[in-house]
């Protein structure tokens, strides 16, 4: 289902208008999934708009709207897997991918800068955007105007030799198996997302999660030299958790109390082996409720959603195996033939495992500083754990667009 925040009102004006925001969301992501993460993101990105301040004067109702801040547009879109209706029949003129397409072509054309996430799956839904709109000469004018934020972006491979990278996907599905070998410390990283324990400091809990898994990193250095920005993932009291009825939060805390207390102490006696196995059991421990927080809708109906967008089995082949969307994204990422581009910015999620920054730099042929540029990262934070708790992904969006 898709959700706008608030609904599309084009206005032809010559002005600069506010920059609207547009979040693919990953193969489960739902509306739930967007009414958690859409105010964090709206809060940072209203932190942007410059706010016009009458001299001695303070903000009032009777204040001209000239000098109010304006709220940011968020337009969230669910997966077009995740069961929620969305029209995807090409013959439909609210078909998705034509009904936003055109949208976003109007918003650029009036002068108003446009931002698109992908997250996940979300990249192969970009790409299925854009075909509506590569070689579009206003689109080729307007360009410039457009930004793309990656975050472990699906797919985007540029050979059938790199077929083996679209497995990456196995880890993720790890982080939810309860028992056996199966279980993954992803598990364990995400249940801090979910619900920080209450005696532990939040930079304490960064800190140990680095120590104690600093080879499944590719930022160790990076981030010991402070030369990536980093935003975290833990914050205590937010997120999906403060959502559920006060009763149930203090029965989940009570579930945890006892290793959380066991945590504490081995964090302070630096017993990492003891910290790990910890971690594993609190991740085990709160599984059941996590799926909850991750809950999708997804029925058998999405198969003929996903086939009429193109992004069925026929779309794998095309857009993934003959590298269809890796093409058109780095195609997409060079000057046209008016000197002309889209920023290019990706986040990356630490312990993820989809997309790597040396990738990244490959597909945009980023120096390394450009990369560094570029790209923030959410520590602690695995393929979807900033879905439990939005708050550092949405200061990563405003720092890409500060």
């Amino acid at each position: 289902m898709e959700k706008s925040y608030p609904p599309f009102q084009p206005e032809i004006q010559e002005h600069k208008q506010n920059p609207h925001f547009y979040f693919l969301s990953g193969l489960s992501g739902t509306t739930d999934s967007g009414d958690i993460m859409v105010p964090e993101i709206q809060a940072a990105l209203d932190s942007l708009v410059p706010t016009a301040t009458p001299p001695e004067s303070s903000l009032s109702a009777t204040t001209p709207n000239s000098l109010k801040k304006e709220a940011a547009d968020i337009t969230y879109l669910s997966s077009v897997a995740s069961g929620e209706k969305v029209d995807t029949n090409p013959e439909s003129s609210e078909n998705r991918y034509t009904k936003y397409s055109k949208e976003i072509l109007e918003r650029l054309k009036n002068n108003q800068e446009v931002v698109i996430l992908a997250h996940s799956f979300g990249a192969q839904e970009l790409d299925r955007l854009f075909e509506d709109l590569t070689g579009n000469p206003d689109l080729e004018d307007n360009v410039d105007k457009l930004t793309i934020i990656l975050m472990a972006p699906y797919g985007l491979i540029e050979k059938f030799k790199h077929a083996p990278r679209l497995l990456r996907f196995l880890e993720i599905a790890r982080a939810q198996m309860p028992i056996g070998p199966l279980n993954s410390f992803r598990q364990g990283l995400e249940s801090l997302a979910y619900l920080p324990p209450a005696e532990i400091d939040e930079d304490v809990l960064d800190s140990t999660v680095s120590a104690l898994w600093a080879d499944n990193t590719e930022y160790k250095n990076l981030r010991a030299n402070d030369a990536i920005q980093t935003f975290q993932t833990i914050h205590k009291d937010e997120g999906y958790f403060v959502t559920l009825p006060t009763e149930q939060q203090e029965a989940i805390k009570a579930s945890v109390a006892p290793i959380d207390v066991q945590l504490s102490a081995a964090i302070t006696a630096k017993n990492w082996p003891i910290c790990k196995q910890l971690l594993k059991r609190r991740g085990k421990a709160l599984n059941k409720q996590m799926e909850e927080a991750y809950k999708s809708s997804m029925s058998a109906d999405m198969y003929n959603t996903m086939a009429q967008a193109g992004l069925g089995v026929a779309g794998l082949y095309e857009r993934v195996l003959k590298g269809g969307a890796f093409t058109r994204l780095q195609e997409l990422s060079k000057e046209n033939a008016q000197g002309k581009k889209p920023k290019i910015k990706a986040i990356m999620p630490e312990y993820d495992v989809i997309y790597t920054l040396k990738e990244l730099q490959e597909q945009f042929n980023w120096t390394e500083e450009e990369a560094l540029a570029n790209v923030a990262l959410l520590s602690s934070t695995t393929h979807n754990s900033m879905a439990l708790n939005s708050r550092g992904l949405g200061e990563a969006i405003a720092h890409l667009l500060s």
